[in-house]
């Protein structure tokens, strides 16, 4: 009887150090992700104060050898598929140090965000992951320093989204 007793005991006090041990990595966890999520903020640049000057730093402040907007419009046109004008979006909401958009007359919204590092941009991308995939047509990747999100509509072209996925993956 006593050997169970004691193995009862042992096993409660194993599981019970077990749960403490748990426990407090998971609120480790917790502070470390939000000091990783305040390095990468210190990374990006800083405006003066408002929005059109924090926009103005993050378009002086983008990195080089990273996929761009301009490069994957470009490189979309001579594949057939055209966009109306880009524009700037607040990168510093995914943790980007500059992001863009343009739409595509056949449906698709794409996104370029540029970061500092390729690891801050998958970063970046599980941020954006938690609103975009409430998206219909949405998809992200990952490339360089680079994160593509594209949303296309419902009758989009096949062919198109594919084009912009592999032309993303071939920068």
């Amino acid at each position: 009887m006593g050997r169970r007793d004691d193995a009862a005991r042992y096993s409660k006090e194993g599981w019970a150090s077990v749960f403490v041990v748990l426990a407090f990595l998971s609120l480790g966890g917790c502070k470390c992700a939000e000091r990783q999520r305040a390095e990468d903020l210190a990374r990006l640049p800083q405006g003066s104060g408002s929005l059109q000057d924090q926009l103005a730093a993050e378009a002086a402040g983008r990195p080089g050898d990273t996929v761009t907007l301009e490069a994957m419009i470009a490189a979309l046109t001579k594949e057939g598929v055209s966009f109306a004008a880009p524009r700037q979006g607040f990168g510093k909401k995914l943790l980007a140090t500059y992001c863009a958009s343009a739409d595509s007359t056949d449906g698709m919204i794409l996104t370029i965000c540029e970061y500092p590092t390729a690891e801050q941009a998958s970063r970046g991308e599980a941020e954006g992951k938690v609103l975009g995939t409430q998206l219909a047509g949405y998809q992200s990747r990952v490339r360089k320093k680079s994160v593509l999100q594209l949303v296309a509509r419902s009758d989009t072209p096949p062919e198109h989204v594919a084009k912009v996925l592999s032309t993303f993956d071939g920068l």
